[in-house]
């Protein structure tokens, strides 16, 4: 019975789902779901223009053998779907443009020759056509300086704008939310480490950051940036930068809380990380080099860097039994192995797949890590209340839910050694005169409910400006952070006119002798002599009240 409570929940979800399909089927009635028609291409039948020459092209994308610098055209004509106001929509890659319709320029994006900022960007380009265009000539005048780049000629759609976002999203959308995906996974990360343990959430932290920046590294290559910025230069450097950066924190991560030996490589490596993303961004503003022409130099020393990684785990699992390399391995090894996969598919000219592997290894990295920080976040949970448990059980009298004895030998000790808090601190000692005829007469059970509302009356009184325990049967006393004489007498005047109200309930005389101390600075050394004092003081309010003073 009581596992059925248990999954009890989880069957009525079930249920609810069955019965909810069921019903979308047998009354479905047709199709609501709002459809927008997909764009249209333009591929076909456009030409190389060289001189007096046309050659035919077969069809875009193409990839043409023009030197670096050098312009090229192609054209086409227009069909007759043109004659109504369309967007033409192409891709550039690194590339200056420039669009004419019947010799007419209608659309231009280029970079400065003698600027080096902002650096050239792989960029959609949304290019508003004019009406009834259908059979006139479009030609597109393309230039890299680039040879890697120079000849790309990317596909080329038209249509609504609605339909080229749509089309956009169906096609890039996936690694836009991996990236997102990525990125919320490392700010849950090293927000949540911020309310943990510095020496225990730094790995978090780490793990949190690493993921943050490479994340910006997959929404670049997403070619999905320019949804959230037109700024140029993010759109132009973001990828380069981030590639740069994201191995720092993942070299601290490794560095101080997985290898116990080989260190210094890692320091080696974060050194020449930070230096690296420092030199890309100078030499592209220089002009001794640009983003693109020194990534290369990134890649290579990211190769370098995994390959000391994995050799360092290596040695670390095999020499040292390393348990904690060898869980870091086996998450680690399977991303760098899709990262190295991506670099090589650079390397090979495949920019049509550029983040492909990346993604997928990242992607899969990722889901594993932040499955681990939330179990070990329900685990520190877990401990946390197990800890707040048996410091309750150990610290709280049961009767009066009050704190108990041990509680105050600890707290006295805490305030009497921090000098700022030493110097206003109180200690009042209470006790319950004659709770043992109270018991013989009357009962035990009378006999608790005295203590539990004496402790009340105290606490009502000194709590909001200390603390009240019960350190003994009777015995009761409070640390209170203010030694002035005036407050102290306006509480004790108070508790007394609450002691007078609650013998109204009573049919016996119910009195507490109370007592008081503050800390000597002069001779005090410990506090054995504040309490001595205390418990004196209370004494004397005792036999003022019996009128025995004999000890």
């Amino acid at each position: 019975m009581g596992k059925l409570n248990t999954y009890r929940p989880y069957i009525i979800l079930s249920i609810f789902l069955l019965i909810a399909g069921i019903l979308s089927i047998v009354f479905s009635a047709g199709e609501s779901r709002i459809r927008i028609v997909p764009p249209s291409t333009f591929n076909d039948g456009w030409v190389l223009v060289q001189g007096d020459t046309e050659i035919p092209l077969d069809t875009l994308p193409t990839m043409l053998d023009i030197p670096a610098g050098e312009s090229y055209t192609i054209k086409n004509t227009l069909t007759e779907d043109f004659h109504d106001i369309n967007v033409m929509m192409l891709r550039t890659s690194l590339q200056n443009i420039k669009v004419e319709v019947d010799g007419s320029i209608i659309y231009e994006k280029t970079y400065q020759a003698e600027s080096t900022l902002p650096p050239y960007a792989s960029m959609w380009h949304f290019i508003e056509l004019p009406a009834h265009i259908g059979e006139m000539e479009i030609s597109m005048t393309l230039s890299s300086p680039y040879k890697a780049m120079s000849g790309t000629v990317n596909d080329v759609h038209y249509g609504s704008y609605a339909s080229l976002y749509t089309h956009l999203f169906d096609t890039y959308g996936y690694r836009l939310f991996v990236g997102i995906f990525v990125l919320i996974a490392g700010l849950i990360m090293m927000f949540a480490s911020l309310f943990i343990k510095k020496g225990e959430g730094i790995r978090y932290t780490y793990i949190g950051l690493f993921s943050t920046i490479l994340s910006f590294w997959i929404i670049a290559e997403s070619r999905m940036l320019q949804w959230f910025t037109g700024n140029e230069f993010i759109l132009g450097s973001l990828a380069y930068l981030s590639l740069a950066l994201f191995p720092i924190p993942l070299l601290y991560y490794l560095m101080n809380h997985v290898v116990t030996v080989y260190r210094k490589p890692y320091t080696v490596f974060i050194g020449i990380f930070y230096i690296q993303s420092i030199l890309i961004t100078v030499f592209q503003a220089t002009g001794i080099s640009d983003y693109f022409e020194s990534v290369i130099y990134t890649q290579i020393f990211l190769i370098a860097g995994t390959v000391m990684i994995l050799t360092t785990l290596i040695i670390e699992i095999n020499r040292f039994k390393n348990q904690e390399a060898v869980r870091v391995t086996k998450y680690l090894g399977m991303m760098l192995v899709f990262l190295l996969m991506e670099i090589f598919n650079f390397l090979l000219g495949n920019f049509e797949y550029t983040s492909i592997f990346a993604l997928t290894g990242v992607g899969l990295f990722m889901l594993i890590m932040l499955v681990n920080y939330i179990r070990y976040l329900f685990k520190r949970m877990k401990l946390s209340y197990e800890k707040e448990f048996y410091e309750r059980l150990a610290y709280h009298d049961w009767m009066t839910g009050g704190k108990n004895r041990l509680k105050f030998e600890n707290d006295i000790e805490i305030f009497f050694n921090d000098p700022e808090l030493r110097n206003k601190l109180r200690l009042v000692y209470f006790d319950f005169d004659d709770l043992k005829k109270v018991n013989d007469v009357y009962g035990h059970l009378e006999g608790d409910r005295v203590i539990k509302k004496g402790y009340e009356l105290i606490n009502s009184v000194f709590g909001d400006i200390g603390s009240c325990y019960r350190i003994g049967g009777d015995e009761f006393s409070c640390l209170i952070l203010d030694n002035d004489e005036t407050v102290y007498a306006e509480k004790i005047n108070k508790l007394k006119e609450d002691l007078n109200a609650f013998r109204t309930e009573l049919s016996y005389d119910f009195r507490i002798s109370m007592g008081t101390s503050v800390v000597h600075l002069e001779s005090d050394d410990t506090t054995d002599l504040m309490i001595k004092r205390a418990d004196e003081d209370m004494y004397l309010d005792k036999c003022k009240t019996k009128g025995n003073c004999n000890r």
